[in-house]
């Protein structure tokens, strides 16, 4: 038989614990010493003590573990099935969790790494993600035109596939050697993703970038974001590289955890190099 110590280390827990188990009638000692007072435990009883334990951590008190412990254990099944469901449900929380954790770093990493290029021209980034892109309704969106309900639409969208929206959100948009930003329409409104659902409903594409960009960081204005586009297309024809078809521009709100925030954004404004 155990002595109380090597049960309590064995069962990785304390001789008080075990003394307050047997005292509220839930894991009595198989034997106790007449003479010593010293009580005893059977190798069968840790298994009796890890159940409590984890009938413990559901939530559930000592008098209700006792009560359920002295029901016949065939009649315990629906108590086992409802524990694994809210295990299951519990492991899903924790990974949504994890992904959000993972999420906000890397959207505060790259917020920080535009922050340090900002105002010093366009350089070139190599850039690893899964993107989003929703097409935007009717005649699309330009710059000088707040873009919420867009960002709102896309936002949704994910949610319904269970995936948490990103902080940062983005537009697809021509290409071309705009001379009032008026001109500029946003085609897609894209938003990137760090967990891929099993299954995409046939309205949506994921773009998996993994390549060169020609890109420029700023602090979001309308009053300069034609200069910084100009300035994008100018590196590309000083450096002879053949750019493709398509820009993009992607915002993070700077101050975001603050009430009344998303007035201020760091911005990139950027499109693939296809070659010189």
């Amino acid at each position: 038989m155990l002595s109380i110590g090597t049960m309590a280390a064995l069962c990785g827990t304390s001789v008080q614990t075990l003394r307050l188990y047997d005292k509220k009638g839930l894991l009595p000692a198989a034997r106790i010493d007449p003479d010593s007072g010293y009580r005893y435990y059977t190798n069968g009883q840790i298994f009796l003590f890890q159940t409590i334990r984890l009938l413990q951590r559901t939530g559930m008190s000592l008098a209700e573990i006792r009560e359920t412990l002295q029901k016949d254990p065939v009649d315990l099944r629906s108590l086992w099935d409802s524990q694994e469901k809210a295990i299951l449900q519990k492991q899903q929380e924790l990974h949504e969790m994890e992904i959000m954790v993972h999420q906000q770093q890397k959207q505060l990493e790259e917020a920080s790494l535009m922050q340090q290029h900002a105002g010093k021209g366009p350089y070139i980034k190599r850039v690893s993600a899964t993107l989003l892109p929703l097409p935007i309704e009717k005649e699309g969106i330009p710059p000088k035109v707040e873009p919420n309900d867009a960002v709102s639409l896309l936002d949704q969208r994910l949610l319904s596939l269970h995936i948490i929206p990103a902080l940062s959100y983005g537009f697809l948009f021509p290409r071309k050697g705009y001379k009032d930003l008026s001109e500029i329409i946003y085609s897609h409104t894209i938003k990137k993703i760090e967990s891929i659902p099993q299954s995409i409903p046939e309205d949506l594409t994921l773009i998996k970038a993994e390549e060169n960009f020609l890109a420029i960081d700023f602090i979001w204005s309308r009053e300069n974001y034609l200069s910084y586009y100009h300035s994008l297309l100018d590196a590309a024809r000083k450096q002879h590289l053949k750019l493709a078809s398509v820009a993009y521009e992607i915002s993070y709100p700077l101050d975001f955890y603050k009430v009344e925030s998303g007035k201020r954004f760091i911005a990139e404004l950027g499109t693939r190099i296809v070659g010189k």
